[in-house]
């Protein structure tokens, strides 16, 4: 992006933000870490433990074995699968070793991201619910006060809309779109 949109002297330098989806914000995160990134943040609904998201995966390995016949892989041998850096095949999908550990172990916090200086990180923080919620939970506001100790700054959406991630047909979330426009 930044050899396609080079710095000029009357335009500046365009601002990078990564946008992350659930999951995708743990991404979004590490990848700002890794590259030690001077960006800013759009979260979607995000997901602050890679370990819940893989233990969800688990489960749908679990119920996939109680329709199968008899003698398929437990959900503990999965574990075992991936640390021996095989892959598993999961609700159709094949998850590397790779993928299963580092998800494993992310987390959405900021620690690790490059020292603002004179740059300070944005987060857009949107979370949607079905009620209209004027208050995050207190894990939420934790996090969120975490983001802001280290030089970012945190702005939280609560919006009212469904909870698309969860369903099989296709949602849309207006107010989602709306605000990320804002």
């Amino acid at each position: 992006l930044r050899a396609q949109y080079p710095a000029s002297a009357e335009a500046g330098v365009l601002p990078l933000w990564l946008w992350g989806l659930r999951a995708g914000c743990l991404l979004a995160v590490d990848a700002a870490t890794q590259l030690k990134l001077d960006c800013h943040f759009l979260f979607w609904q995000p997901v602050v433990s890679g370990q819940q998201v893989l233990n969800q995966w688990l489960r749908l390995q679990w119920a996939e074995q109680l329709q199968a016949p008899k003698g398929g892989p437990d959900t503990l041998s999965a574990r075992a699968q991936w640390a021996q850096g095989q892959p598993l095949e999961v609700a159709g999908y094949a998850m590397s070793a790779a993928l299963a550990l580092g998800l494993d172990r992310s987390l959405l916090h900021p620690a690790g991201l490059a020292d603002p200086g004179a740059h300070q990180p944005t987060l857009h923080w949107l979370e949607l619910s079905m009620t209209h919620k004027t208050a995050p939970s207190k894990s939420t506001q934790a996090l969120l006060d975490a983001w802001h100790r280290a030089g970012c700054s945190v702005h939280l959406h609560l919006l009212q809309g469904p909870p698309f991630w969860q369903s099989s047909d296709i949602e849309t979330a207006p107010a989602l779109i709306a605000a990320s426009v804002a």
